[in-house]
């Protein structure tokens, strides 16, 4: 009946003593069993564990059933007291139909994982195998449900799973473990709502505060700072954030360390006290646990992400976001901890004009919306980017299609921000400058009040719209306005997420000493040495210079004049002069011939 058989866990479900010497002979024998050692931390062998291989596993548990029904209650019993407290245990109690004991095994196992935010699969599907008149009575496994469902985003399903058993826990008198059980309905919530939570929770922590594991006010600091990010008060944020990891560093308690390692880190970025907060994790964190505790280690990848792309170390952060993305996809979802990689992911496709893969990004993402509820609060940044690429595309008339389902899903200050900009692409695009910068300027005030945005800063949007429109010298000034503020802050990342637009602009700041040095460092994480550089036609004899080149290049990805234009930020009659020549000195006539001759040279 064992899965993997040890000589304690034997001579425990057999009583017989003599369970390591059988097992040895069977293995020597070679009688279908396997031997493998389980190695402690220090990667010693702590001890030597039997499997029968599968199928002889089955034939001799139907053998056993067969000859000795009687003893498979008591057997699985033993073997359940042996295991201990282990979701092994649990399932061995269920194999006996020992409800009762299962689900009073489960709880205990529950309330761990409980605190760590993130509910183990295992356990779940463990729940749900028990009878469901179980439940009711057991508050802690009905809110392990609640919880499985809110962090995978159902939230309307999840939410009176948690809700009952807060309820339960308060009419129990476990007034602290109600508390606790708060920080999850907080998690999914804003505004009121989330404040009044953390009202209770403070109230309940302050009048049983020698009670309270420390553990418990890391939670409590961090649930504050997202309340006060969502109503921008910074100040607040940087004393909860101080406060929530200092009170993980004096616990020590690897609970407590999860509870910040399992998070969105974008925002604290954009303030030097939470920065050195959440870097001052980052090393705690690598300290202080295991180098194989996968959530510490996610922890590390992400803060590492965010502080490298915000650096403008692009190849860097790419690197890190893919090996983030590849440990949800090993481990199971981290909760908000995934935006880091999507965020940057997108702001990465989005630099390196990869519009293309972004719209399928995106796509992916707002498909993955509809089957989870919570990440809707994502919805109105994700439907701007894709303005964003209708816009870069030389379509920017057709964002405002975007427009009512980004008000409809606009929950937070922030997000009107988006909305704004938006409204200004589709302004400029229909060739109404004052209107962009009417609708920019708005979006710049809100800036200053939030302290930090998800898509472009509209400041240096305001200076490409000037820039496209040919207001060359308003456009400088609006962009050293733009580099002054992220220099002052040290966020050329924040330059970045502009997109290539940008270039030509950065460029002229660097041919006239306006913010020369850091236009420059922003220059080179564009990793302009990529672009093309002149090219000889060997058929001809003639050269294309590095403008004619990067027409070339549009012309082989299928680009009209008009999205030529958008891209290099040219008019679109330089386009069409840039192109005449590029026809001539390849000695063709048509876009499709220079196309096929280009790929020909091994160019485009």
């Amino acid at each position: 009946i064992l899965t993997t058989m040890t000589p304690a866990l034997c001579q425990a479900v057999t009583d017989q003593e003599d369970a390591h010497e059988q097992l040895e002979s069977l293995f020597r024998q070679n009688l279908f069993i396997s031997r493998s050692d389980f190695l402690d931390e220090g990667g010693l062998s702590a001890e030597v564990g039997y499997r029968y291989h599968t199928l002889f596993r089955q034939t001799l548990q139907l053998e056993l059933n067969f000859r000795h029904p009687g003893i498979l209650v008591e057997l699985h019993r033993r073997a359940a007291t042996a295991l201990g407290a282990s979701p092994e245990a649990a399932t061995h109690f269920m194999a006996a139909e020992a409800w009762d004991e299962a689900a009073e095994l489960l709880e205990k196992l529950v309330r761990n994982q409980v605190e760590l935010g993130i509910m183990s699969t295992q356990l779940i599907e463990l729940i749900e195998r028990l009878p469901e008149e179980k439940l009711p009575e057991r508050p802690w496994l009905r809110a392990a449900l609640g919880i499985d469902l809110l962090q995978r985003g159902q939230i309307e399903p999840g939410r009176p799973l948690l809700e009952d058993a807060t309820q339960q826990l308060a009419d129990s008198g476990d007034d602290l473990s109600r508390a606790y059980l708060l920080f999850n309905l907080s998690n999914v919530t804003f505004g009121a709502e989330m404040a009044s939570y953390l009202k209770q929770i403070g109230e309940v922590f302050s009048s049983h505060a020698d009670s309270v594991p420390l553990r418990w006010w890391v939670t409590y600091h961090h649930a504050m700072v997202w309340q006060n990010i969502h109503v921008h008060n910074w100040p607040a944020v940087e004393y909860h954030l101080e406060s929530a990891v200092e009170t993980a560093i004096q616990s020590g308690e690897p609970g407590a360390y999860y509870t910040l390692a399992v998070n969105n880190f974008t925002h604290f970025f954009y303030s030097e006290k939470a920065t050195n907060a959440i870097l001052r994790l980052k090393k705690a964190l690598a300290n202080n646990l295991p180098s194989h505790d996968i959530l510490a280690r996610f922890g590390i990848i992400n803060i590492s992400l965010c502080q490298n792309w915000f650096l403008g170390k692009v190849s860097e952060a790419e690197k890190l976001a893919r090996e983030s993305q590849g440990m949800s996809r090993q481990y199971g979802v981290f909760s908000w901890a995934d935006v880091n990689a999507m965020l940057i992911s997108l702001y990465i496709q989005w630099l390196r004009d990869d519009l293309k893969g972004l719209a399928q990004s995106l796509q992916g993402v707002l498909d993955y919306a509809d089957q989870a509820e919570a990440w809707n609060v994502a919805r109105n940044d994700l439907l701007c980017f894709l303005a964003f690429v209708s816009w870069r595309q030389g379509e920017g008339s057709k964002a405002r299609q975007f427009i009512p389902e980004m008000e409809a899903y606009t929950f937070f200050e922030r997000q009107k921000i988006n909305t704004s900009l938006v409204l200004a692409m589709v302004a400029s695009a229909d060739g109404s400058l004052i209107d962009a910068d009417n609708h920019l300027r708005k979006a710049i005030s809100l800036q200053h009040a939030v302290g930090f945005t998800t898509t472009i800063d509209p400041q240096l949007l305001l200076a490409v719209v000037y820039w496209q429109a040919g207001e060359r010298e308003a456009a400088l000034q609006e962009l050293e306005i733009g580099l002054a503020e992220w220099q002052r802050r040290r966020l050329p990342g924040v330059v970045l997420q502009t997109g290539r637009a940008i270039i030509p602009m950065l460029e002229e700041a660097v041919r006239q000493k306006r913010r020369a040095e850091f236009a420059a460092h922003c220059l080179a994480a564009f990793d302009i040495n990529t672009r093309p550089r002149s090219l000889k036609v060997p058929s001809t004899g003639e050269t294309l210079t590095a403008r004619e080149a990067e027409v070339l290049a549009l012309i082989v990805q299928g680009k009209t004049n008009p999205q030529i234009a958008n891209t290099l930020v040219i008019s679109e009659s330089t386009v069409k002069s840039h192109v005449t020549k590029v026809l001539a000195k390849l000695g063709v006539t048509r876009r499709t011939e220079a196309a096929m001759l280009a790929r020909d040279l091994g160019f485009g």
